[in-house]
């Protein structure tokens, strides 16, 4: 196991001039890409194609340079950069096994994962998700709905279903794309 950079930078000046990176190393296989970032409140989630980890600051603080904690949350992760959105209940992201709920427990401040694609399970199936790169994902707020477009070609540079989920219903619904 060998480390992972990654460079995660914010504006810094009150003018929007500057630039402040923060370098995080992940312990990693080295050939693992790191796919995906997402910010929530208390934590980046990094994502590879094959796990996810929590970069948290140390004793309850932000993250810095000088200061931070990674902790490993699952050996499930996340196909590319468009494949995860930021909830008012946790992450959800794609993964080569299936849909899953990234959800903070209040309790001990870890996290959870959780399959959300046990009803949809065939079509998310390695083996029906051809081409990984055309895949994206997106989120509706005021509808509590996650949209996500995903190809049966492995050659297809479009999607050719929507898969569509409703958070409050817990129920999906596909619809096929014309192409």
């Amino acid at each position: 196991v060998s480390q992972s950079r990654y460079y995660f930078g914010t504006l810094y000046s009150d003018l929007g001039l500057g630039y402040s990176p923060l370098q995080v190393f992940l312990d990693v296989d080295t050939s693992e890409k790191i796919t995906n970032i997402v910010s929530t409140n208390d934590a980046l989630i990094c994502f590879t194609q094959n796990n996810t980890i929590a970069i948290t600051g140390t004793n309850g603080s932000n993250v810095i340079p000088s200061a931070y904690i990674q902790n490993k949350i699952s050996k499930v992760g996340c196909i590319n950069q468009k494949c995860a959105v930021n909830t008012e209940l946790g992450v959800i992201f794609l993964s080569r096994s299936g849909v899953y709920f990234l959800r903070p427990v209040q309790e001990t401040g870890a996290y959870q994962t959780v399959n959300l694609s046990l009803k949809i399970q065939r079509i998310i199936d390695s083996s029906t998700l051809k081409n990984q790169d055309v895949a994206w994902m997106t989120y509706d707020q005021a509808k509590s709905t996650v949209y996500l477009g995903i190809s049966d070609g492995a050659y297809s540079t479009s999607c050719s279903r929507l898969l569509v989920l409703n958070l409050l219903r817990n129920s999906w619904t596909e619809y096929g794309l014309i192409s």
